[in-house]
């Protein structure tokens, strides 16, 4: 059971016809899966119109420690410097955890 669900929601500063778009999530994908701490990743595209960001992230922890020591990981931070910092143009951010 993961304790923890971490959700990202975003819109980024090109379309996905840009090569920039496929680089971006090949390189979450790659930085997620080699972070310890994150037992799951999937990133997806929204298909309502009418929603106000165009793709997700989800990533699975196993405790609360576990989310917070994962923002400590180099991988992560130079993926925000050469990745995300570009590329992101918005986004939003929710925590779950599960009601008992």
């Amino acid at each position: 059971m993961i304790a923890l669900r971490h959700t990202t929601y975003v819109n980024l500063n090109f379309g996905e016809d840009d090569p920039r778009f496929a680089e971006f999530f090949e390189a979450a994908k790659r930085m997620m899966g080699s972070i310890s701490q994150v037992r799951a990743y999937h990133h997806f595209k929204q298909i309502v119109p009418d929603t106000p960001y165009t793709h997700g992230f989800m990533l699975d922890f196993d405790s609360i420690e576990d989310f917070e020591k994962h923002f400590e990981d180099p991988k992560l931070i130079e993926f925000a410097e050469k990745y995300w910092e570009p590329a992101v143009k918005d986004y939003i951010d929710f925590n779950f955890v599960e009601i008992e």
